[in-house]
């Protein structure tokens, strides 16, 4: 397969003045060719390396943008580490990342410059607004910019872990490609093809196979200007291709019922669903309808790359089946099969930036990477059968560390101790306190608004501060 910068030459010699990315500001569409956008990626490297960020890790903070995803791809090509970010994540969140990867600077878009002007006198690094760069245009190759090395990390994804703060990802070109050839086998995306996307571009999900692989088939993105315009925007753009979570598919189904084989355009072929595991009935109504729902499975561990369900498939249960050209096993399986999934394979990640003992545990003697799910294997479909260590998983697709957030609302003078749950699909807790008479409606409607969207509590019992009580959880 190409390297990205051989793609990028490409793709600026073949589709120069074609439409590539097209989104709304102030509810106004704007499009940029494949050209535009290129030139611009070029131009951003450049002044990227000029500034002396060659090799360094580089923060992006910001919400789906053309301009995130030039900066993202200007950085992971040519310059160094790209770390986007969440656009959920608050001031203490974004320290720890400066904090753990030591970054030099934080790109943000004009949108975050009330949250980032809190770190600008707390840290001695550069804070750059990315709605600021200037593209200069036309000969963006006569630069002979430095690409990044294949097999080491050009991009980190911060994921939810078992224990408390998110782990860095480390991920190189070689595990972005990875997944790319299996992806085609099911799905032959070509120049004539189109993806709508909501997904956050900080997942792998949305950044590697919405946008990265858009630009080896060549098709058109049209990026959504929020999910409450999801329904009418996919009337509107008429995507071939849309990728999406549990919660989406249900609320589409909701809105439209029996009608649902009209919900996604007129030129649907493809829906992909991953990030969680999708109820049997909810797949059975799509298939139904006469749509393409293909279930999905994989990590950011694993550049997204995992297992994915065949076109039209008639099986309701599998995570989807497994990519041809990564090794999984069941390790320690019991009677029935199931065990902890491990895989080895070019999309499996370098390990945790700055982290060696969690890297250590999560991969064996002899290279497999420890998922920490637990599933069998069918005719090489993959089925989940649950987690090996305690994680709560929204209907968004989002690993939610239990622990994190216990520590988080214990830090409240008033809850004693907090324990998390799982009820369908929302986020509950059990708070163990002393003083019945605060008003803990607004202790828990500070909290949400203190954190990203997927760790917020749904709902929340106040419970008697005992040993016993406790103990019963």
């Amino acid at each position: 397969m190409k390297r990205l910068y051989e793609t990028l030459k490409d793709d600026f010699e073949k589709w120069n003045s074609e439409e590539y990315v097209y989104e709304k500001i102030n509810g106004e569409v704007h499009s940029y060719t494949f050209g535009n956008f290129i030139a611009g990626v070029c131009d951003i490297a450049k002044s990227l390396i000029d500034k002396g960020y060659k090799d360094q890790y580089i923060i992006i903070f910001g919400d789906n943008s053309c301009k995130l995803m030039q900066v993202d791809l200007a950085s992971l090509v040519y310059v160094g580490k790209s770390v986007v970010v969440s656009k959920e994540w608050k001031e203490d969140d974004l320290s720890y990342a400066i904090e753990r990867l030591e970054a030099p600077v934080l790109l943000y878009g004009r949108e975050k410059e009330e949250i980032v002007k809190g770190l600008k006198d707390k840290y001695n690094i550069d804070f750059i607004c990315f709605d600021d760069f200037k593209e200069e245009g036309n000969n963006c190759f006569n630069y002979d910019l430095p690409h990044n090395n294949y097999e080491e990390c050009c991009k980190i994804v911060f994921s939810s872990g078992t224990t408390g703060k998110p782990k860095g990802v480390m991920l190189s070109e070689k595990n972005i490609l990875a997944g790319y050839n299996s992806l085609i086998r099911r799905c032959p995306f070509d120049h004539t093809d189109s993806t709508y996307v909501f997904l956050p571009l900080n997942h792998t999900y949305g950044n590697i196979y919405n946008f990265i692989y858009s630009l080896i088939a060549g098709y058109k993105v049209y990026l959504s200007s929020g999910t409450t315009e999801i329904s009418k925007e996919l009337l509107e753009y008429n995507p071939t291709i849309f990728c999406m979570v549990p919660k989406v598919a249900e609320k589409m189904l909701e809105g439209y019922g029996d009608n649902i084989s009209i919900a996604f355009g007129k030129n649907i072929k493809y829906i992909f669903c991953g990030g969680a595991a999708l109820d049997r009935s909810i797949r059975q109504k799509y298939k139904d309808a006469g749509l393409n729902m293909m279930q999905a499975y994989a990590l950011s561990e694993t550049a997204s790359s995992f297992a994915i369900a065949y076109p039209y498939s008639d099986d309701l249960e599998s995570a989807g089946t497994i990519f041809e050209d990564l090794e999984v096993k069941i390790f320690e399986p019991d009677e029935n099969g199931v065990g902890e999934i491990i895989a080895k394979g070019d999309a499996v990640f370098l390990g945790y930036a700055n982290d060696e003992e969690t890297t250590k545990k999560v991969f064996d003697d002899k290279g497999y990477f420890h998922t920490g799910d637990l599933g069998c294997i069918k005719d090489n479909k993959l089925f989940i059968k649950g987690r090996k260590k305690r994680m709560l998983l929204t209907y968004n697709g989002e690993n939610v560390s239990p622990e994190d957030v216990e520590e988080k609302l214990e830090q409240n003078e008033y809850i004693k101790k907090a324990t998390l749950y799982q009820k369908g699909n929302k986020i509950c807790a059990n708070l163990y306190v002393e003083d019945f008479d605060v008003d803990y409606n607004r202790i828990i409607d500070a909290f949400n608004e203190s954190v990203p969207k997927y760790q917020r509590i749904d709902e929340f019992e106040v419970l008697k501060n005992s040993i016993e009580n406790r103990l019963k959880q």
